[in-house]
């Protein structure tokens, strides 16, 4: 039977809008408490606190931080597909020499799942969090930097 009482809401999406607007400091008092929990539904929430559209806005100094810490072959399938805008912010954060080897590269990958590019993209955004957390980033998040 059910209870007449209780009511669904909300979700992963909603969860992670409502940490979006929280302090920071309360966000990640919440997300610390979650992860000891349920470390799994934590990275769920995270994932979609950030999107990597979010993480190619921000200033270049934390982009080219982000471009030498990750994997390229990563970064070249998270970039598969990307709008032209987003795939200019990390070129333009490349040496010349690299921008080139990086752009004949990505340019010899076939076709990809969109699965794939996708899970790319989520560890991209995990990797830049885990550089704002020892303050090699800086994530943007709506109107403050």
């Amino acid at each position: 039977m059910t209870n007449p009482f209780s009511t669904k809401i909300g979700g992963i999406s909603t969860a992670a809008k409502i940490m979006n607007r929280l302090r920071s400091d309360v966000g990640d008092h919440v997300l610390d408490n979650l992860t000891q929990l349920d470390p799994d539904l934590s990275q769920a929430v995270q994932d979609q606190m950030i999107s990597f559209d979010q993480v190619a806005r921000a200033d270049d100094r934390s982009l080219q931080v982000l471009i030498q810490e990750i994997d390229q072959n990563l970064l070249m399938i998270a970039l598969k597909g990307a709008p032209k805008s987003i795939r200019e912010q990390f070129l333009k954060n490349m040496s010349t020499r690299s921008r080139g080897v990086f752009v004949d590269e990505m340019n010899m990958i076939g076709p990809t799942r969109r699965s794939e590019i996708e899970e790319a993209r989520k560890l991209i955004v995990r990797d830049a969090r885990k550089l704002a957390d020892i303050g090699k980033f800086v994530l943007q998040s709506g109107d403050f930097i």
